[in-house]
């Protein structure tokens, strides 16, 4: 199934001259360096194609997945077109005569009597590296670390690959001494096709091999059943391995189709190209927190419509078309192979009800406000001590569960919910330490997996939880000793056990409240210590005994509590008076 929507996503981005997607014969790879040649072959200088980590993505002749040694046709590494690469461990310039010998000779053959200069010219450089004329480039130059290298001609506004030349030779079938297997397709089912030996490489798979990985890929005696070996174990076409892989590719090397989770590379896409792409990325990746143009505030405006028209019940269908396929892929390499992390596939009015229940129970906040969207890699980001490496902190069983339990709409994993908790306790004393992520999870947790449908996004005046009663009573002491003293250490000091042991803390919080009340009335000469004094008989009056443990349910209900109230306590005069009514 996977293999398949990504042929049909192949073939409705060849329908789209704007895609500028691969045809057949080529790939799209990303490449460092570009070697200028005059008609002599001789190196006139090198071309940098990468600007700070991002390498510039070309279409260049199809370049499949190699074992051994295997030239590719115009394009490939410094082990091929120079002869050497750096070996970074022994930081020395390592010759690999054989592999220059390997690509002087595919192309000497591919090239045959081809009278281009441009094509002329690349085999007279590679001509010249065999026969042992060095090149003006130093040892320890980046060409050398592996990166991919084209060719162009001086004069020549195009690279090599691209002149007329070189494009009819790509079309031409290649002539190859492999022992062509034949049989039935199972993408397509088509039958006596050419089957794929080796699958082409994937580009762009966070911390995978620098060459590449596979999604098909076979090499153990263990997995080659009916003496089936490489990739004849799952017998695809040339044409749709092509087109998966090119596909996937073109995925991974954007941006608007992609996020990170962690060591997951997320891919997602639908069968139609517009607005329901658009809010898939909306949704799944980090919503930019200003905006700064027309389309932005129009998608926003667009998205806002679709969200409240689906917690009203109502058609979505004059907005974006309720049965359009999504599908989302989530990929984290494993050696020379990614490994499929989670696959989804359905409806856009599935995925997007979905995405709403979600987000209603993560919203949290005032409700005059706009609800915010918050994306999945936001949750995790919360997991983890603040870091550029925060990901390394993750593991992977949350970044799967979570992703699943939202796009799903089943239980939340109660990992993560504990994963927060621990976070909050270890950085209460932070200004972000309990901020709306963290919060709006928890109260998505308490709503879905234990069933309180009463909490609402704001502070609930009439509750009588005693654990959410217990955080609002922490947060009016916190504001009483901020009141009294100008500053308020006890969220730092002793938010992390009262959110587990409130019996052995509260005691000692109410004594100190007792001499910041009489603080307001001696010392500042005010009467806003009364004020406080009320609010706490309040919440005591409500709350009938302090409970030696508060168990994993009962900390979020405090942790929300506390959230809701210290939101509470600053809104102002006519915002509390409109929630009290």
């Amino acid at each position: 199934m996977i293999l398949q929507a990504l042929c049909d996503y192949y073939q409705m981005l060849v329908n789209d001259p704007e895609s500028k997607i691969a045809r057949p014969g080529y790939s799209q790879v990303p490449c460092s360096y570009a070697i200028l040649l005059n008609t002599k072959g001789d190196l006139l200088s090198l071309i940098t194609l990468t600007e700070g980590k991002q390498k510039e993505v070309l279409t260049v002749p199809e370049q499949k997945g190699r074992s051994g040694k295997k030239a590719y046709f115009l394009c490939d590494n410094a082990k091929y077109l120079l002869g050497s690469e750096f070996n970074k461990k022994e930081k020395t310039l390592v010759p690999f005569p054989d592999y220059l010998a390997t690509s002087y000779a595919y192309h000497r053959k591919r090239i045959g009597t081809t009278p281009d200069e441009g094509l002329l010219a690349v085999l007279s450089f590679l001509q010249k590296r065999m026969d042992g004329e060095s090149v003006d480039i130093p040892a320890d130059h980046p060409v050398y670390l592996g990166g991919n290298i084209v060719f162009r001609l001086e004069n020549d506004p195009c690279y090599i690959h691209e002149r007329e030349a070189a494009v009819a030779l790509c079309a031409e079938p290649e002539v190859t001494d492999d022992e062509i297997s034949r049989g039935q397709c199972l993408i397509t089912g088509e039958e006596n096709v050419p089957i794929a030996r080796i699958h082409k490489l994937l580009s762009g798979v966070v911390n995978a091999n620098t060459t590449g990985c596979a999604v098909v890929s076979f090499n153990m005696d263990s997995v080659e059943s009916y003496g089936k070996k490489q990739s004849y174990n799952a017998p695809v076409s040339e044409s749709a391995m092509f087109e998966y892989t090119t596909a996937l590719n073109y995925l991974l090397a954007g941006k608007t189709n992609k996020l990170r989770l962690g060591e997951t590379t997320v891919v997602f896409w639908a069968n139609k190209k517009g607005f329901v792409q658009n809010s898939m990325a909306f949704f799944l990746n980090n919503a930019p927190d200003k905006t700064e143009s027309a389309e932005d505030i129009e998608m926003e405006t667009k998205i806002a419509r679709l969200l409240i028209r689906v917690r009203e019940g109502k058609s979505i269908s004059d907005i974006a078309d309720p049965a359009t396929q999504t599908y989302i892929l989530g990929l984290s390499p494993n050696a020379a192979r990614a490994s499929i992390r989670f696959w989804y596939e359905d409806t856009f009015g599935n995925f997007i009800t979905r995405m709403a229940d979600h987000q209603n129970n993560m919203w949290i906040g005032h409700p005059d406000k706009p609800q915010s969207i918050v994306s999945i890699s936001q949750i995790l980001r919360k997991l983890a001590p603040e870091s550029k490496t925060w990901w390394e902190n993750v593991p992977a069983s949350y970044e799967n569960a979570l992703f699943k339990s939202i796009v799903t709409g089943n239980k939340y994993p109660l990992s993560v919910y504990t994963a927060v908790l621990v976070r909050i306790r270890a950085e209460a004393g932070k200004e972000y330490g309990i901020d709306a992520v963290r919060a709006g999870y928890l109260k998505a947790v308490l709503r879905r997996n234990y069933y309180h449908e009463e909490l609402s996004m704001s502070l609930d005046l009439s509750s009588t939880n005693p654990a959410y009663l217990l955080g609002n009573l922490f947060a009016v002491l916190e504001l009483l000793q901020k009141s009294a003293n100008g500053s308020s250490n006890i969220r730092a000091r002793y938010f992390a056990s009262a959110s587990v042991n409130p019996k052995l803390v509260f005691p000692t919080l109410l004594n100190l409240a007792q001499h910041h009340i009489v603080k307001h009335h001696v010392v500042k000469d005010d009467r806003s210590g009364e004020w406080y004094d009320r609010q706490i008989q309040n919440l005591l009056g409500r709350i009938t005994e302090f409970p030696a443990y508060l168990s994993l349910e009962d900390q979020g209900m405090f942790v929300l509590g506390y959230y809701h109230q210290r939101e509470y306590n600053y809104l102002k005069k006519e915002d509390k008076e409109k929630l009290e009514a």
